[in-house]
């Protein structure tokens, strides 16, 4: 969790975020602002994938029907193409909610033989359904293209998950990712042009 104490204004959510609480297996996270209507103390943020309560349709309705500072969207790329769900209609339709983005790239075959198999997510990673950016589904430029439409600073974070996985593997592909983002248009740090 994070202090939020400059409101709706991403870019200051961003830059005065610190860490309150780190959150592990089993844990519960929640935000009371959501029902004492009092000004929201904190954010939740993800930096790995866990479980989470899915929504429907009707509910999530509901929930966008809360107070946007209190309630945002997580888009995960790679977890709503799994799904079989349109990342672009998504933050169409959502994306002044979406404060936080995962980008992530499925190799459309594996995701073939995952559905084909209704394989779990974990399994699926296990062989393979993850990719690099610019190497799967959905096209990362383009959803990148939509965010920036949205015209809102956002944290955004481009992950690969790979498990298990030799320590050395990651650190190539996270400077291949970079130069990638970089001819997207996307600068490395907040302060230095991030367009999304």
């Amino acid at each position: 969790m994070s202090d939020d104490s400059a409101g709706s204004n991403a870019a200051a959510r961003i830059e005065t975020e610190r860490l309150l609480l780190r959150a592990f297996d089993e844990s519960d996270v929640g935000e009371v602002a959501f029902f004492d209507g009092k000004p929201r103390s904190a954010s939740v943020r993800a930096v790995a994938d866990g479980e989470v309560l899915v929504v429907a349709e009707p509910l999530l309705h509901e929930v966008l029907g809360t107070d946007p500072g209190l309630v945002w969207l997580c888009l995960d790329t790679g977890h709503i193409t799994y799904g079989g769900g349109d990342n672009i209609d998504l933050i169409r339709r959502f994306g002044d909610r979406m404060g936080y983005v995962h980008l992530k790239q499925l190799n459309p075959e594996v995701l073939r033989q995952a559905r084909e198999h209704s394989l779990p997510f974990i399994e699926a990673v296990k062989r393979g359904v993850v990719v690099e950016l610019s190497a799967g589904i959905p096209d990362a430029a383009a959803v990148i293209a939509e965010l920036d439409l949205l015209g809102v600073p956002m944290f955004v974070i481009a992950e690969q998950d790979l498990y298990p996985c030799s320590p050395d593997i990651p650190f190539p592909i996270a400077v291949r990712t970079r130069e990638y983002l970089n001819g997207c248009g996307m600068s490395a740090w907040p302060g230095e042009g991030v367009r999304t």
